[in-house]
């Protein structure tokens, strides 16, 4: 990429009758002519260079905001240490002086062999300490002084090492293009086969992406100046795309509706008192014991996928270093983006256990779930199949929200070796409700997400919250009303619709609903809604018939914050 970003611009210098050949003979650029600045030289490189700092910034942005590390010697010199450079690569001066410094035999397979021990080590250590990340951002870095020194030397005729002389000799434009027509059709290759993304990280698909876009749009760009015909005919082309894109019908993006339930939620006050009721035999044992039986709500905060794995890990810890007793005395858990990615994981594992009477280890499968790479595949769709689909209405083919759900879904069920009951798959009704029963031992949930044209939230919970809960509707009860069809949502597509953060996964659209993306736009928390349960469980309380009972419980309020204390 950073090669790429480098040459490319060379192109623009060519005169337009120019036929572009990327596998041939480099073309006479302008620079060379004596026809323009030294400035097209330089800012190219610094494009070139660019790119490679930006990877080295990200992860050392990465150790400063984990570890905390904003006034630290090492933030301050890394900081100066890149400005300077960034400068030099502006300085024709400095190039001068660089050809001069080269010449003394070594320096350039020092630098190298820096380069290769400080990526080498980072890889070894694995980021098990804390300065692995710092040291893998500083083999980066050094990098881009790779990059630019080759950049800045390949056409010295005086050049002591063979590896520069042997670049020299090389057609730069064939390697270079070569290599990004290769990349293309991979990134192609990932979008059609969508599994094949796991193979790769997220950072280098979206690098493939970048790639991909680059050759396309220059390749567009030397086709339309070549004449005004060409001109014409990519005007006309873009007039068509925006006419599809804006005004026909998108099927796209819609959220799955389980649709003809047999089944009806609970009022949650109702469903509360059922719940004491299903309780009072333990109640009134901890009355004997003069003891009060506590009652827990929980709230998760949102973070993304760490804010899912510290809900998951928390919350199957406390389960099973209590024999199950915590989930017993659980009642609610309100969960807002990750947190409420690890909500959906907690219950499903919960009603897996309850289903197959299994012992409580379910925290030892945590990180077999939560490990494993679910970004890859929403970053390839979203710069690719997701794009262009939206281009082409009328077809219903998963986008990455659905792919999302369903790697969910499949990870889940192949850790838990479960063939039966697809957990995620379930929509809300079917975890609590059966046409003659209600599960009172799964703690009910409260995903939050926010309707995009009103800002309000909307919650997702097996229960009615009615009008109880503060600028907030029931999302479920919502799409009933204006269906006239009893419907339901997949624990997978309630917890995403809560955890759609912004551009990995797209916004997504309920018919005469609107638009919904991630709860966190409204409050991160999640204990805005968890503090309004709390409310509904004072009033059953109050409206309970037996006064031992009601008068013997205390509530808990349980925050997990997703964050890193010192």
């Amino acid at each position: 990429m950073a090669c790429l970003n480098w040459y490319w611009p060379r192109y623009l210098s060519v005169p337009k009758e120019t036929k572009i050949n990327l596998f041939g003979k480099e073309p006479e650029f302008e620079f060379r002519l004596n026809k323009i600045s030294k400035a097209s030289i330089i800012i190219p490189r610094f494009i070139g260079a660019f790119t490679i700092i930006i990877v080295s910034a990200s992860i050392f942005n990465i150790w400063i905001t984990q570890y905390k590390n904003y006034n630290s010697l090492y933030s301050l010199l890394y900081l100066a240490g890149t400005t300077i450079f960034i400068s030099l690569l502006f300085s024709e001066k400095f190039s001068i002086w660089l050809k001069k410094f080269i010449k003394h035999k070594y320096i350039l397979w020092l630098i190298i062999t820096l380069f290769i021990f400080l990526l080498g080590y980072s890889i070894y250590k694995n980021f098990t300490k804390t300065h692995d990340i710092l040291i893998y951002s500083l083999g980066f870095l050094w990098l881009t002084i790779i990059f630019a020194f080759i950049t800045i030397l390949r056409k010295e005729t005086k050049f002591y090492f063979r590896i520069l002389l042997w670049i020299k000799k090389i057609r730069v434009p064939n390697l270079i293009f070569i290599s990004a027509y290769i990349l293309m059709i991979l990134f192609i290759i990932v979008n059609i086969y969508i599994e094949l993304a796991h193979k790769i990280s997220p950072i280098q698909i979206f690098l493939l992406g970048i790639i991909f876009y680059t050759m396309l749009f220059n390749q567009l760009y030397f086709y339309l100046r070549r004449s005004p015909l060409n001109a014409l005919i990519g005007l006309i082309l873009l007039v068509i795309l925006i006419i599809v894109y804006f005004v026909l019908p998108d099927k796209h993006y819609y959220v799955r509706i389980d649709k003809n339930i047999d089944t009806e939620r609970l009022e949650i006050r109702t469903y509360i008192k059922n719940w004491i009721k299903y309780r009072e035999t333990d109640i009134l044992r901890y009355k004997q014991k003069n003891l009060k039986y506590p009652i827990f709500v929980l709230a998760s905060h949102g973070g993304g996928s760490r804010s899912a794995y510290w809900t998951t890990l928390i919350t199957t810890r406390l389960n099973d270093s209590t024999k199950g007793e915590f989930s017993k005395h659980l009642i609610a858990l309100s969960g807002i983006s990750g947190g409420s990615e690890g909500i959906a994981f907690y219950t499903a594992l919960l009603a897996h256990k309850q289903r197959n009477n299994l012992p409580d280890t379910i925290s030892r499968i945590i990180d077999k779930i939560l490990r494993r790479d679910y970004l890859s595949s929403s970053v390839a769709m979203m710069l690719g199949r997701d794009f262009w689909l939206s281009f082409i209405p009328g077809i219903n083919a998963s986008d990455r929200a659905a792919v999302f759900e369903k790697e969910w879904g499949n990870t889940l069920d192949e850790v838990l070796k479960d063939t039966t009951y697809h957990w995620f798959e379930k929509n809300i009704n079917e975890l609590y409700y059966s046409p003659d029963s209600v599960n009172y031992l799964l703690p009910l949930i409260f995903l939050n997400t926010t309707q995009v044209s009103e800002g309000q939230r909307a919650i997702i919970s097996p229960v009615k919250t009615g009008n109880n809960f503060i600028m907030a509707y029931d999302l479920i009860d919502s799409i009933n009303k204006y269906s006239g069809i009893n419907s339901s949502l997949k624990l997978s597509t309630s917890a995403l619709l809560s955890a759609r953060f912004p551009y990995i996964n797209p916004a997504g659209k309920i018919d005469s609903l609107g638009y919904f993306v991630d709860g966190g736009y409204f409050e991160r928390s999640g204990a805005l809604t968890a503090s309004e349960i709390i409310n509904e469980i004072d009033k059953a309380l109050k409206e309970y018939p037996d006064t031992n009972i009601s008068k013997n419980i205390n509530i808990y309020a349980i925050s997990i914050v997703n964050a890193i204390n010192n």
